[in-house]
């Protein structure tokens, strides 16, 4: 039954076998189905999809750049990477976390200090929010949901949005 579902698909061009494709599906993956693991389910996970993979692996070391037809593994799963389509290349999560700068002025509700997780919730509501889909951040208390969404609702433009 399957093989006949497969049929009309065997006669594709190279340009939907694109790795960029691949690179996007596996981002895709793991943000959903592997959202709600465990960090031991994670890692069982993480073989599993690299070694399906059609992609090389590659130790890019900490201050490089996977390319889009490389799996990166100097970080313990592909979890801690994110895939720039602007650049074809996988990133390291810590990599993209700015250098935190006090500023006196602001008030304490204000205050977020940049962690991998900040960066990423704030990635994916970005994300959501250019394609206007809702957003429902769920974790135990005291995981920075409130001040993440607070502090991405603070940089729209109040022109055009209403914070409520």
């Amino acid at each position: 039954m399957l093989e006949s579902l497969l049929l009309p698909y065997e006669n594709t061009t190279d340009s939907l076998i694109d790795p960029i494709y691949e690179c996007y599906f596996i981002q895709a993956l793991y943000w959903s189905l592997g959202a709600g693991l465990t960090e031991p389910a994670r890692e069982i996970f993480d073989k599993q999809v690299k070694y399906l993979s059609s992609m090389n692996s590659t130790d890019e070391g900490p201050t490089g750049q996977a390319k889009f037809d490389e799996i990166p593994v100097h970080e313990e799963t592909l979890f801690e990477y994110y895939f720039d389509a602007e650049h074809e290349c996988w990133i390291s999560w810590k990599r993209l976390v700015p250098k935190y700068v006090h500023n006196p002025e602001k008030k304490f509700y204000e205050i977020l200090v940049p962690t991998v997780d900040t960066i990423r919730s704030d990635w994916l509501l970005q994300l959501c929010y250019k394609i206007k889909r809702p957003v429902l951040f769920v974790g135990e208390s005291g995981t920075s949901k409130t001040a993440t969404i607070n502090a991405f609702l603070r940089k729209l433009n109040p022109d055009q949005n209403l914070v409520l």
